[in-house]
């Protein structure tokens, strides 16, 4: 062979593969809205939404007590996520938020300030429909309905805590 300098290398595969993805988390916007005011340690920690206490505004968005918001605080974020708009018609969410110093929030991933916020609805009925919309969605994707060789899942937590002994009654998707 030879020995080329100041070169690009270049790959080429030809291939019949068909890609796409999707995600479905049987949740949908409830009229809870409002908006990132004040994060912390690079907005893994909320310190406010739309200018009040995160703890404090997701019980008044529940309509329930800050007592009781935080006697069942996983089962309630998990129920009802915080999400923000991710720009295609979807969300982002996060759920499970931890109380933090001060009636402040901890997440596992960072919010920035001036985020819009939607308190999601997950209902028992609506996860169970995940796996039909993900395949629903990928023969729209793809613009055929096939059945694909090979399929990568991952099941968020949220299900297990939601769910519980339910998750055992799923079949999976055909």
């Amino acid at each position: 062979g030879k020995v080329m300098k100041d070169g690009m290398v270049v790959v080429i595969i030809n291939s019949g593969l068909i890609y796409t993805n999707t995600i479905a988390h049987g949740c949908e916007p409830s009229n809870a809205m409002g908006f990132v005011t004040g994060v912390e340690l690079g907005g893994y920690i909320v310190s406010s939404i739309s200018n009040k206490p995160p703890i404090q505004w997701y019980s008044n968005a529940l309509g329930i007590s800050e007592k009781e918001f935080l006697k069942n605080i996983m089962v309630h974020t998990q129920q009802h996520a915080i999400a923000m708009p991710d720009g295609e018609g979807g969300y982002v969410m996060r759920a499970g938020g931890m109380p933090y110093q001060n009636n402040k929030m901890s997440f596992v991933a960072p919010f920035k300030v001036g985020t819009p916020v939607v308190l999601m609805k997950c209902t028992n009925l609506n996860i169970l429909k995940a796996s039909q919309e993900i395949k629903e969605d990928v023969n729209l994707h793809l613009g055929k309905n096939i059945k694909p060789a090979v399929v990568i899942g991952t099941m968020c937590a949220s299900r297990e805590v939601i769910l519980k002994e339910g998750t055992k009654k799923e079949k999976a998707m055909k």
